[in-house]
């Protein structure tokens, strides 16, 4: 009986052992929370860009490039009613202009503990059948929007042949 006590103890301990680091995944906290500048250009860019009303969305604000400013995630306050994905603005904010920095459709996003090109990138959960698969967005400075990873591989990989 000893044998098998320290038999499962050193199985334990070597398991334990091999631990792996930590991963650190943020998601999108949506608490309305703009500041009064903010609120009032977002609302003018909304109305504007997709004639609709500041009221219809919920805002989550995160600042994605450690420049002090803030970007906002945008998505509407019914986007989880029924089985579609949510739209999610991204704006960012540039001489006190609101710009569209990405539309992504999904059914949930989370920042990543990685950045590309020194902007965080995003996890972008849109398979139905399993919550945990992701799909990696990236920020591509030369079109200063975000894109999928896995859409841009097979073009980095056409063009290695070539």
């Amino acid at each position: 009986m000893r044998r098998y006590a320290f038999l499962f103890v050193a199985v334990f301990a070597g398991l334990m052992l091999r631990a792996s680091p930590a991963l650190c995944l943020e998601g999108l906290h949506f608490t309305n929370k703009l500041g009064t500048g903010t609120t009032f250009l977002v609302s003018n860019f909304l109305r504007d860009q997709y004639n609709e009303s500041i009221e219809h969305f919920q805002a989550a604000v995160y600042d994605l490039n450690d420049d002090s400013i803030d970007e906002v995630f945008l998505r509407g306050l019914n986007c989880f009613q029924d089985d579609r994905f949510c739209q999610y603005i991204i704006l960012g904010e540039q001489d006190g202009k609101i710009l569209l920095i990405s539309r992504i459709n999904a059914r949930f996003i989370m920042l990543a503990d990685t950045s590309t090109n020194g902007v965080r990138d995003l996890l972008v959960f849109k398979d139905r059948m399993n919550d945990y698969k992701e799909e990696r967005f990236i920020w591509n400075s030369e079109v200063a929007q975000y894109v999928s990873l896995q859409k841009t591989q097979p073009e980095q990989d056409q063009k290695e042949r070539l």
